[in-house]
């Protein structure tokens, strides 16, 4: 087992001595880290968690640091690619894969199933990140292509390896309540991620493997039953345009849920303000921030602007109606606005980028719209407290609106849209603005500060303050013990 306090005096040590080699030292480590089989010898994580605890405890800056390890980790990478790409198959031949060809294989099976992205999994996969940037060379990979997913992929590993390292060491600068609700806060969110991308994979090929049978299924529902074929039908039939039949639905969908909303019991509030930090709150009021029509609006659009400028109708008009969709429920004060906006608003989008996507790589839009999903419900969670009424007819809404718009537009869409990957690329550049300019509205992680004149402080003032601390889970805790002195003073003056 590492020993954290010694390595970090030793580390700590070292920079006082040397303050201007500390950055040259972190790329060092990045480079051997990232480099062909010498990654494997050099505990990299070790050394990489160290830096970041000292940016935790603020003895080095966090951007030149993270700076320095994505140079490192770009410049190991394209020594082990150029590697692979000057012996090519003669690889096998040189040690130590003459004695265990079962670490190239393995890198060359990896690198066979996921192609050029193996390049940016490879780097957070343990058992062959040593190796794929070898066989990306060997395998024939272009060395343009190499150098963007090399870049892309060092800009996440770098932050990814040092943020766990900043939180341990912030969290020993600060009090003992804030430290225990930003590990919980960093596991949850570690956690969501985690959870979305593998039950994203799970679901997506569950339904994927038995999407014609239920898709038979429903034809035959509807060839046995005229209703729901009155009903549903243009959502299933190509020929027939489905924008009355979208519209009817959400009104419908609307209309079920609104006396729900009151009939059903109100259930317990679900609630995670107790981990409610400075640090933590202006990320998760950025969130919600996204969810809001002031983002959401001019965000779409632009998506509509750009599918009338290359008319597709189709998209556009599906488009509007999920947008109609969210104001009808808005309007209608069903449900939690925040969660079905984000859930239902941007899910459409998901829907727009995964019918385009290639059908090896939808599970990776499905999960990460999953993840985004997670974030939000926890985002408003974290903020204030939700209903157990309200938290799930949002979610059941979202899911069955997205689920019949889904069919309408995988039935119906006309051709690819162009650019799609720019027009994303603008939308997010898009959201980051309107956070810039709405930035006023999130909380900083500075506490505030008032200075109180002593008289002011004696004839009241000390009457606001709370008698207790509270723990992680809103339990008193740690008596603060000023306010029987001053009672006291103040019966004696």
């Amino acid at each position: 087992m590492t020993d954290w306090p010694a390595l970090l005096r030793e580390i700590h040590l070292w920079v006082a001595q040397h303050p201007h080699w500390t950055g040259a030292g972190v790329a060092l480590v990045a480079l051997l880290e990232s480099l062909a089989l010498v990654g494997m010898l050099v505990p990299g994580v070790a050394l990489m968690f160290a830096a970041g605890a000292l940016i935790g405890f603020g003895v080095l800056p966090f951007w030149p640091i993270c700076g320095w390890a994505v140079a490192g980790a770009v410049v190991g990478d394209g020594l082990s690619f150029w590697l692979g790409r000057r012996f090519g198959r003669r690889i096998d031949r040189v040690w130590p894969f003459d004695r265990h060809p079962e670490l190239l294989r393995r890198g060359v099976a990896f690198f066979r199933r996921y192609g050029g992205l193996s390049v940016l999994f490879g780097r957070f996969f343990g058992p062959v990140r040593a190796v794929i940037p070898l066989v990306a060379g060997m395998m024939g990979m272009t060395g343009g292509r190499f150098f963007l997913v090399n870049v892309f992929s060092a800009a996440l590993w770098a932050p990814a390896y040092l943020l766990p390292g900043v939180v341990f060491g912030a969290s020993l600068e600060l009090a003992a309540r804030v430290a225990g609700r930003l590990v919980v806060l960093l596991v949850a969110l570690l956690a969501l991620l985690w959870l979305g991308l593998w039950l994203g994979r799970g679901i997506y090929r569950f339904f994927h493997s038995r999407a014609r049978r239920i898709l038979e299924w429903w034809f035959d529902l509807c060839r046995d039953h005229p209703l729901v074929e009155w009903l549903i039908g243009p959502l299933l039939y190509p020929r027939q345009r489905d924008y009355l039949t979208l519209t009817l639905l959400g009104l419908l969908l609307a209309l079920a849920c609104l006396p729900l909303q009151y009939l059903l019991p109100t259930g317990p509030s679900l609630s995670l303000v107790f981990l409610r930090t400075p640090w933590s709150d202006a990320f998760f009021s950025a969130v919600r921030l996204l969810t809001e029509w002031t983002v959401l609006l001019p965000l779409g659009g632009i998506l509509g602007f750009w599918l009338l400028l290359t008319r597709r109708r189709v998209a556009l008009l599906h488009w509007l109606i999920s947008l109609g969709f969210c104001a009808l429920f808005d309007a209608l004060e069903i449900g939690d606005g925040v969660i079905l906006r984000g859930l239902a608003g941007y899910g459409f989008l998901a829907l727009v980028i995964g019918a385009q996507t290639p059908p090896r790589w939808r599970w990776l839009v499905f999960s990460v719209t999953l993840v985004w999903w997670s974030i939000v419900i926890f985002a408003r969670l974290y903020l204030a407290p939700v209903t157990l009424n309200a938290w799930l007819l949002s979610l059941v809404a979202s899911l069955v609106w997205l689920v019949m718009a889904g069919v309408g537009y995988r039935r119906h869409q006309s051709g690819r849209i162009p650019e799609l990957g720019g027009l994303v690329f603008v939308l997010i550049a898009g959201a980051l603005a309107l956070l810039y300019l709405h930035q006023r509205e999130l909380p900083v992680a500075r506490p505030a500060v008032r200075a109180l004149a002593p008289a002011c402080w004696w004839r009241h003032d000390w009457q606001r303050l709370p008698r207790w601390r509270q723990d992680l889970f809103g339990a008193r805790s740690q008596a603060l013990g000023y306010r029987s002195r001053s009672c006291q003073v103040i019966e004696e003056a």
